[in-house]
């Protein structure tokens, strides 16, 4: 077996990490704007208007765990998050999972670097071009 490919990651260990998580769930639960601009930076009028419909139809997130990978840059991590949501008027909850590049601001306050997002909105413009050189 090679283990050289294994990402080595750390379960809830980081609880700083777990508490932004958590924070950010129970914010985008409500579609509360003005906490989660001070969780994740940058979020999008798209992205707005999807929380806005999502958070319509969920209940309840629970972060069931929180799995961590330091990077090379200090104070930042690779987040997988293990979910469960809670739909409305739908009897048993269901599994989800996450992922989130966390970075330590200047004044130390750790947020959710929405990194991620631009990738997603990067691979949407390539494949919606007409023509690929």
């Amino acid at each position: 077996d090679d283990q050289s490919n294994v990402v080595q990651v750390e379960k809830n260990k980081e609880k700083k990490v777990q508490k932004l998580v958590e924070n950010y769930y129970k914010a985008y639960q409500k579609a509360d704007f003005e906490s989660l601009k001070s969780y994740v930076t940058p979020i999008s009028e798209n992205e707005t208007a999807y929380i806005t419909m999502f958070a319509a139809h969920v209940e309840k997130f629970t972060l069931k765990d929180c799995y961590t990978k330091k990077l090379e840059e200090k104070g930042s991590f690779l987040v997988s998050a293990h979910i469960q949501i809670k739909f409305k008027d739908i009897d048993v909850s269901a599994p989800g999972l996450d992922f989130f590049v966390i970075k330590t601001a200047k004044d130390g306050r750790l947020y959710v670097d929405n990194i991620l997002f631009k990738i997603k909105r990067f691979c949407l413009k390539f494949v919606s071009m007409k023509k690929i050189l």
